[in-house]
C-alpha cells in the first residue's frame, strides 16, 4: 500500500504562480455521497482496503509515536517511551515506518528493524506491498565520495541497493511505491544531475520520459496496472504540475485552469488525489478519475466548517485521507477520513491480524485542539525536496 512518508513535509496552503487567469472550474459531483470523519490528533500518512490508517499520534507534548487508526481507536506500535511514525499498511496488517531512527517493518507477533546498506548512516521507509516487501532509501553522510542517498529493497531485512539512472554527484536515488507485481517506483538523478522518474522491474531501472517542456521529475506512487504518478518541474518558469504516466505516456493532472495540481496518491481503480491551489491563492483537496478534477470540499456538508485543503491516500473503494483546516486559520491543521457512504462495502470484521502490542488501545478524540504542527513532523525522515 502506498506511502505519504511525504506527509511531514506537505503544506497546508500550497502556492502557485499566477498565470492570469481570473476563474476556475471542476467537474460537478452528482450528490454528497461521503461521510466527513474528523481524526483528531492522529496524523495518517496510508490507508489499507480493511480501512486501517498508519500513521502517528501524539504520545505526550514534544514526541508522537508510530501508530495504526481503525473505527476510532489508535494501537500504538511501540512502547511509549519510543517516538516514530507508520508510513504504509498493507491488506495484512503489515505496518512498515520509523521508530527510534529505525525503518520498522511490523505485524501481528513481531518487530523487524530493516538494516542499512554498509556504510550508510540510516534508511528511510518507503512503502510496502501485500506480499509484505519493503522499499525506501539508505542514507549517507554528505561527502567522503559517498552516495547522497541509494534506493533499495528489503529482502526480509537485508537491502538490496537499486542502483541510480546515471553517474551523478553524488549518487542519488530514492524508492517511493512498490505494487503487488513487485514494480518499484522512485526517483533518482541522471549523469546531468537532474531528477527523473525511475520505474525498476525484473531487475533492471528504466527512466520514464519527462513531458515536452518538464527537465525535472519525481515520483509519488504506482499502481497494480503499472500506472506511476509524480510531479514535474517546467524548464521554462520552474513552475510544477502533476501526471499520470500510462504506458510510457505522460498526461496531465488538473483542469487546465489550476496553477498547479500536487499528486499523493493512485489506487488500482485509477483514481488519483492530491490538493490544488488556483490563480486566486485558494487551495483544496481533490479526486481525479476519468480525466475530470473533483473538489472534495462539494462532497461534504455546505454548514462543515473544515475546508479539505489536501487529500494524501486513498484506497480501492475509494475511501481517502488528508488534512485541513477550520475556516480561514493556518495553525488549526485538522486530519481527515472521507468514507463512502453510497455504494460501499462494509469493512471486514475479520482480519489477519493486529500490529503492534507496545502500547494501549486510545479512544480516538475527534474533538481534541493539536498540540501544533511542529510536533507532528519527524526529524528523522529526510526527503529530496520536489
Amino acid at each position: 500500500m502506498k506511502s505519504n512518508r511525504q506527509s511531514s513535509c506537505i503544506h497546508p496552503i500550497i502556492t502557485g504562480l499566477l498565470l492570469g487567469l481570473i476563474s476556475v472550474t471542476f467537474a460537478e459531483a452528482a450528490s454528497a455521497d461521503y461521510e466527513l470523519i474528523d481524526l483528531g490528533n492522529f496524523e495518517p500518512s496510508a490507508i489499507n482496503n480493511i480501512f486501517q490508517i498508519a500513521g502517528s499520534a501524539p504520545i505526550d507534548l514534544h514526541t508522537v509515536g508510530a501508530a495504526v487508526w481503525k473505527e476510532g481507536s489508535v494501537t500504538f506500535l511501540d512502547p511509549l517511551t519510543f517516538g516514530g511514525q507508520a508510513v504504509s499498511i498493507n491488506d495484512l496488517s503489515q505496518v512498515l515506518g520509523v521508530s527510534e531512527n529505525q525503518t520498522i517493518l511490523w505485524d501481528a507477533t513481531t518487530r523487524k528493524v530493516l538494516n542499512p546498506l554498509p556504510l550508510s548512516t540510516g534508511t528511510v521507509p518507503g512503502a510496502l506491498n501485500n506480499a509484505g516487501v519493503a522499499v525506501g532509501g539508505s542514507d549517507f553522510f554528505p561527502g567522503r565520495d559517498l552516495p547522497d542517498m541509494l534506493a533499495v529493497r528489503w529482502n526480509g531485512t537485508e537491502p538490496e541497493s537499486l542502483g541510480t539512472l546515471g553517474p551523478s554527484d553524488p549518487p542519488y536515488s530514492d524508492a517511493i511505491d512498490i505494487n503487488d507485481l513487485g514494480q518499484i517506483v522512485g526517483t533518482s538523478q541522471d549523469k546531468g544531475g537532474h531528477s527523473k522518474i525511475f520505474v525498476y522491474s525484473d531487475g533492471g531501472m528504466i527512466e520514464l520520459e519527462n513531458p515536452e517542456g518538464v527537465f525535472e521529475s519525481f515520483a509519488e506512487g504506482i499502481n497494480n496496472s503499472g500506472d506511476v504518478i509524480g510531479r514535474g518541474v517546467s524548464s521554462t518558469d520552474s513552475s510544477r504540475h502533476s501526471f499520470l504516466w500510462q504506458a510510457g505516456t505522460a498526461i496531465p493532472i488538473g483542469d487546465p485552469l489550476v496553477v498547479r495540481t500536487n499528486v499523493f496518491d493512485i489506487n488500482n481503480v485509477g483514481q488519483v488525489v492530491g490538493g490544488y491551489s488556483t490563480p486566486e491563492g485558494t487551495s483544496g483537496a481533490f479526486l481525479w478519475e476519468n480525466g475530470e478534477l473533483f473538489d472534495l470540499n462539494q462532497f461534504i456538508s455546505e454548514d462543515s466548517p473544515l475546508q479539505l485543503n489536501v487529500a494524501s491516500g486513498i484506497n480501492d473503494f475509494g475511501a481517502i485521507i488528508g488534512f485541513g483546516q477550520y475556516g480561514n486559520s493556518t495553525s488549526s491543521t485538522r486530519y481527515w477520513l472521507l468514507m463512502p457512504i453510497s455504494d460501499s462495502p462494509e469493512p471486514p470484521t475479520e482480519n489477519p491480524g493486529e500490529p503492534g502490542s507496545g502500547g494501549p488501545v486510545v479512544p480516538e478524540p475527534s474533538s481534541l485542539i493539536l498540540l501544533g504542527s511542529g510536533l507532528l513532523s519527524l526529524a528523522g525522515i529526510k526527503r529530496r525536496s520536489s
